[in-house]
């Protein structure tokens, strides 16, 4: 597992920060797009979260999953030009699939949320999504560990 991404937040308004298919939501934001994604509810800070060590089909307090607009998300571009258009499907896996899909993953009582992409364009480009109350808050600082499962 490496660290892919770091980010430093400096506004307290909203966040739209896309990096491999990881949506962060600062308080602020009441639409997701015209579709049917649903916000999740923000959360405090500080913040920090585990997935436990089984699969799962519901995610996390201040989690989303959303189906993305078009075919899988091959380059930060894409993702970052991606829409959400509905809730994804959040399925309980415990091996790798090659289909697309939003997975509640976990081996070696690890559990963690698994996106598969795919050139589907109904399940292809699946997205996460965190929501953070930065309210009052300046200078926050995000980290988060991106796994590539094989």
């Amino acid at each position: 597992m490496e660290v892919l991404q770091s980010q430093s937040i400096k506004s307290t308004r909203c966040l739209f920060a896309m990096m491999f298919g990881l949506t962060l939501l600062c308080l602020g934001l009441t639409n997701v797009s015209k579709g049917q994604a649903t916000n999740p509810t923000a959360q405090s800070l500080p913040y920090s979260q585990t997935f436990g060590s089984a699969t799962f089909t519901v995610m996390p307090a201040g989690w989303a999953a959303w189906l993305g607009s078009g075919a899988g998300l091959s380059t930060q571009s894409a993702a970052e030009s991606s829409t959400p258009s509905s809730n994804a499907t959040l399925t309980a896996a415990t091996a790798t699939t090659n289909t697309g899909g939003t997975y509640g993953y976990a081996t070696s009582s690890n559990g963690r949320p698994y996106i598969q992409t795919s050139s589907s364009t109904s399940v292809g480009a699946n997205q996460l999504a965190l929501a953070i109350n930065t309210t009052s808050r300046t200078s926050i600082q995000v980290s988060y560990d991106v796994e590539i499962i094989s």
